[in-house]
């Protein structure tokens, strides 16, 4: 794979930045195209580079690289840090991947010119309006007033992960909701644009090598002005599985101007509800987590996530505190309620119901407990008898093969 013809314009007081990603051999993007050209935009009036920035580029053509067994050669020169962390980056993803990655190598010349961050106590987290997002600003906060960490100074919300470029009503209305909410921590909303998830379908899993390496390229954008970003956690240690984004991954995507932290797998999703309630409450007010967005809507209130959310928050007794959620009726929405099987199957899901039906218990939610007590129970007899099932078939191929 090659990555060539980086382009820099201003276009409409925005910032583009763009480079083409070409496959060298027989493999294709889903269009049947054997280049793309992947781009990011951003209000100029943020930050305007004065050099080429290469680096979000090999980082995004890397999974396509590994996808398709090619090497990776690139035009330009990127961060020597960041070339050594990238080795480490490649044997990770093959560990975690192994049936759908090769182990390849990058050639590229290295800037030796890069600067050695911390020359400002910037800090940067993704800002989708979700619980982990949430909490790293409330965290922050918290270590700030003890005298240890720097205060999130930076908020990145990039359109083109969850909410397609598409949909600009869905865009203009979380934009608008999360700008409202951030100023309440006094911290200005800085909006991201890129096609790149467009490019990565049908060839990059979303949470195999797909969003976690977009979030880590759209922070070197920013490596210059902003020495530290935060990339939110999904679970504690040590329920860590392969996934896109990890402690074990993350920090790889540091560099020489910039460290990249997996913030936190030292807490659960419960105490980061509570932790955000303790120390920046208003943020909770506008909470988004849907992912489905049935009728362009903020929250439908009634996915998987947005139950799982509401539940979590009537647990700790705050959900009357968050106006997201308003007029959704959560306990007549959770009876019939079932979990389905790839909720089951990815590890996590399941747990973090248990959690919450283990919270309502200790702080006597009667209602929410009489609802969730037989949606675990039905859970949990039928991921038994799913795992009893792999298990069969895995004894089977087994004695087969002998």
């Amino acid at each position: 794979m090659r990555v060539s013809i980086y382009k820099s314009e201003i276009v409409a007081g925005d910032v583009k930045v763009s480079a083409v990603l070409t496959f060298e051999e027989s493999f294709r993007f889903s269009d049947g195209a054997s280049s793309a050209e992947v781009w990011f935009s951003w209000p100029a009036s943020y930050f305007l580079p004065e050099r080429e920035i290469w680096d979000p580029f090999v980082m995004i053509a890397l999974p396509f690289a590994m996808v398709a067994g090619e090497d990776l050669s690139v035009e330009g020169s990127i961060d020597p840090v960041l070339y050594l962390n990238l080795l480490e980056v490649i044997s990770i993803y093959h560990w975690y991947f192994p049936g759908k990655t090769r182990e390849v190598e990058i050639k590229v010349k290295v800037d030796w010119s890069a600067k050695v961050g911390g020359a400002n106590d910037r800090v940067g987290t993704f800002f989708s309006g979700g619980v982990d997002s949430l909490f790293n600003v409330a965290d922050m906060k918290r270590l700030h007033k003890m005298g240890v960490a720097s205060l999130v100074s930076d908020l990145w919300l990039v359109h083109g992960m969850d909410i397609r470029l598409s949909d600009s009503g869905l865009w203009e209305t979380t934009l608008s909701e999360l700008s409202d909410m951030a100023s309440m921590e006094g911290l200005d909303v800085t909006p991201v644009r890129t096609n790149v998830r467009e490019v990565q379908r049908g060839i990059i899993g979303w949470t195999d090598m797909g969003f976690g390496s977009i979030l880590s390229a759209v922070s070197k954008l920013f490596s210059e002005i902003v020495p530290t970003a935060l990339i939110g956690s999904y679970d504690l240690y040590k329920y860590c599985v392969p996934h896109a984004s990890s402690p074990q991954l993350d920090p790889f995507w540091s560099c020489s101007r910039q460290v990249v932290r997996h913030y936190t797998s030292r807490v659960s999703r419960m105490d980061k509800i509570q932790a955000i309630h303790m120390n920046a409450p208003g943020l909770l007010s506008k909470v988004r987590v849907c992912w489905e967005n049935t009728d362009g809507q903020y929250n439908c209130g009634v996915c998987e996530k947005c139950l799982r959310t509401q539940a979590q928050l009537y647990a700790l007794g705050i959900l009357d505190d968050v106006s997201s959620f308003e007029g959704f009726d959560l306990l007549g929405n959770l009876k019939g309620f079932r979990l389905n099987s790839s909720a089951l199957g990815n590890g996590y899901t399941l747990r973090f119901w248990q959690e919450i039906l283990d919270v309502a218990l200790e702080n006597s939610c009667s209602d929410l407990v009489r609802v969730l007590s037989p949606i675990l129970k039905d859970a949990n007899r039928r991921a038994h008898y799913a795992a009893f099932k792999r298990s069969v078939k895995t004894a089977i191929r087994s004695g087969l093969s002998h």
